[in-house]
């Protein structure tokens, strides 16, 4: 179980592993979170490397098949990475949580953009 503290309202949320997001909103103030750009950066890094990893033992397997399925082997590789790659979102998230933490910033309603608490000086 992993604890999401809001930064809004200080109150905290038991989260399962599984059940992590990109973006969270607090059940109590309904302030919005996402992840902050470094962990965006190091959950696209795990998701390559997840791909990578899962491709080659696609490739590895379909090589024994013999030359003839070759091109078939690799056009339904290619096609089951891309499948797997979409449904792996919550893998790569729990991944990146064990390895790295989340890191949540805050976000106003009705903006993509995260909430900049930094001011421009001239």
């Amino acid at each position: 179980m992993k604890e999401m503290k809001c930064y809004r309202c200080g109150k905290t949320e038991s989260v399962k592993e599984m059940k992590l997001r990109k973006s969270w909103e607090c059940p109590h103030c309904h302030a919005v979170m996402v992840l902050d750009l470094a962990t965006q950066r190091k959950l696209k890094y795990v998701r390559m490397l997840f791909v990578a990893v899962v491709v080659s033992l696609l490739m590895y397997g379909c090589s024994r098949l013999g030359t003839v399925t070759s091109y078939v082997a690799l056009i339904v590789t290619c096609s089951l990475a891309i499948v797997i790659t979409q449904f792996s979102d919550q893998l790569c998230l729990a991944l990146t949580d064990k390895l790295f933490g989340l890191r949540y910033m805050p976000v106003e309603k009705g903006k993509s953009q995260p909430v900049n608490n930094k001011k421009k000086g001239k």
